[in-house]
């Protein structure tokens, strides 16, 4: 009867272990499929562009320091700064007395020997002198033609004139003050305007490029497409930058003075109809990005290949079937399958 007491306490120990195993393993599984809360946002469809921002100078496409090239003084700066010329105007007078006073010299002495010559001719005729005087003559009258020729060249360069239709950018010296040859008197820049930017080399080492589109930004608001004319070939100034020329349209030659900045973006790739999600969308980003998209309550994970962004969407290449929406939110809490529970806050960069 004793043992018979005893076999049935231990069989009523083993039920009740098994009783409480059970329960306990109910609350494991009813903790395992509790939904994780998530944000998600629809993937967006559309253009991304991968950008650099820089800013820029406008300047005249061709610009011509006019120098002196005789000694003198400024007599006078006809165009101020600011105006435009027209091929050929005088931009600088120089007054150059030394120079006056030659030509006067040698015009007598042309004179002179324009004279003599002459008269040694009709002599000759006559056979009245040597013929050797008659060339002695006319070397001299010849020699002194060639210097007055010379010297009214000379003083010619006194008035320098517009090489071409412009505007007088900037004087380097002032009305009455002496110059000497070589000095710069002012700047000529032509009516067509480009931009110049100083790029540091890692922008080359990107794609930068002849080429390249640029958008140049006006002053209303509104932008205008343009490209990158020329790159200097080498890299100047203590941080080594390049200058790049873009050509601003003849339409826009009246939007910008010459000397204003003007903010631009250089596009060095551009997709359009490129699936875009949020960067925060995507996990493990850096060594096997992937996301996870909401399906039927459930989370699913997708590899993806991340490309351009553009502010804060990024490109990602996976077959996308236009309905699924994909976590924002959370995502060291989902596995591959884990039931959701969704708020849904619109489309992606929204």
């Amino acid at each position: 009867m004793k043992m018979v007491k005893i076999k049935l306490f231990i069989v009523f120990i083993l039920s009740t272990l098994i009783f409480l195993q059970s329960c306990n393993n109910k609350k494991d599984t009813a903790a395992e499929i509790k939904p994780v809360a998530v944000r998600v946002v629809k993937p967006q469809i559309t253009t991304l562009q991968e950008k650099i921002s820089y800013v820029g100078t406008i300047q005249a496409y061709r610009e011509v320091k006019v120098i002196s090239r005789v000694p003198g003084t400024i007599l006078s700066l006809p165009a101020a700064e600011g105006t435009r010329v027209k091929k050929g105007e005088v931009v600088a007078r120089i007054y150059a007395p030394e120079l006056e006073a030659t030509v006067q010299r040698l015009q007598a002495e042309v004179d002179y020997w324009t004279r003599r010559y002459e008269a040694d001719q009709r002599l000759e005729a006559e056979n009245a002198i040597p013929p050797e005087q008659v060339a002695m003559s006319r070397r001299a009258y010849l020699s002194a033609k060639a210097s007055l020729e010379g010297a009214q060249s000379n003083l010619d360069k006194t008035i320098e004139r517009s090489p071409f239709d412009g505007e007088v950018l900037r004087w380097m010296v002032d009305p009455g003050q002496p110059v000497m040859p070589g000095q710069p008197i002012l700047i000529l820049g032509d009516n067509n305007t480009e931009v110049q930017v100083e790029v540091i080399e890692e922008e080359l080492k990107r794609g930068l490029q002849t080429g390249t589109p640029v958008v140049l930004h006006k002053k209303d608001g509104t932008s205008v497409q343009s490209a990158v004319r020329e790159i200097a070939p080498l890299a100047s100034g203590i941080s080594r930058t390049f200058i790049v020329r873009i050509t601003v349209p003849p339409s826009l030659r009246n939007e910008w003075r010459k000397g204003e900045s003007v903010k631009l973006d250089f596009i060095l790739k551009s997709v359009s109809n490129a699936v875009a999600v949020p960067i925060e969308a995507i996990a493990d980003r850096d060594v096997k990005p992937h996301i996870f998209l909401v399906r039927d309550g459930n989370a699913y994970r997708q590899d993806v290949r991340p490309g351009i962004q553009q502010g804060n969407l990024v490109q990602v290449d996976f077959p996308y079937n236009g309905q699924d929406l994909v976590v924002v939110t959370n995502l060291e809490l989902l596995s591959d399958g884990i039931p959701v529970f969704t708020v849904q806050t619109g489309e992606a960069g929204k």
